[in-house]
């Protein structure tokens, strides 16, 4: 979104694939949470807000979601968009005094302000209970990450829901390798992003890309 370098670790977007070994020299699997549903929808940073605003005018009430960006800066942009469209919302990244994460963790675990916007920082070490729905509202730099953060909802034998905004832009590289993992964990594939996993796999997808944007408006 233009302001790389300005997330919790490297700037920029694009994607790192780590498939079949977790990134964390344990020799475990990579896999999600079988718990936890995942959804795609294709969109482009244009597209992303206004999906958003229909997935959280959708939601039930009593839902509590954390939805993850890939810089700090959008973080906060979002996080005052969306409380200015009437969402409770907060926000977590490394930019935050210690004392202002556990204010906005505090408001968050009260349903004070359900809708918690954060970076790759809440990702991990975080065991909120009640997070109802993990949202992607950037696709995660990684693989790994992708699976740690969809991991922060479905956990202590609840069921948990994923929502995450593919952007054709940039997150091509990474079709085949979120493909395997949706699959693994039993999930239906869009067929839109299965195109793109086998142009990619095809080593075709420039041309397919252009294909799918023809085709599919």
């Amino acid at each position: 979104d233009g302001d790389a370098g300005d997330g919790d670790g490297d700037g920029g977007n694009y994607v790192k694939i780590f498939l079949g070994e977790g990134g964390d020299g344990d020799g475990a699997a990579l896999a999600a949470n079988r718990a936890v549903s995942q959804r795609f929808i294709r969109a482009t940073d244009d597209e992303k807000d206004k999906h958003m605003y229909e997935f959280l005018c959708a939601l039930k009430e009593g839902s509590r979601v954390v939805a993850f960006a890939n810089t700090k800066r959008r973080v906060e942009m979002l996080t005052k968009a969306f409380w200015n469209h009437g969402f409770g919302s907060v926000s977590v990244h490394g930019d935050k005094k210690q004392s202002e994460r556990e204010a906005a963790l505090n408001k968050f675990i009260r349903d004070e302000c359900p809708l918690m916007f954060a970076t790759d920082v809440a990702a991990r070490g975080l065991d909120i209970k009640g997070v109802t729905h993990v949202v992607n509202f950037d696709m995660a730099r990684d693989v790994e990450s992708y699976v740690h953060r969809i991991g922060r909802t479905g956990r202590a034998g609840e069921l948990g829901e994923s929502v995450t905004f593919w952007n054709p832009d940039y997150d091509v590289e990474c079709a085949p390798a979120l493909c395997k993992i949706a699959r693994d964990a039993g999930q239906d594939v869009p067929e839109w992003l299965a195109k793109y996993e086998r142009a990619k796999e095809s080593k075709q997808w420039r041309v397919a890309d252009a294909v799918l944007k023809i085709a599919e408006p």
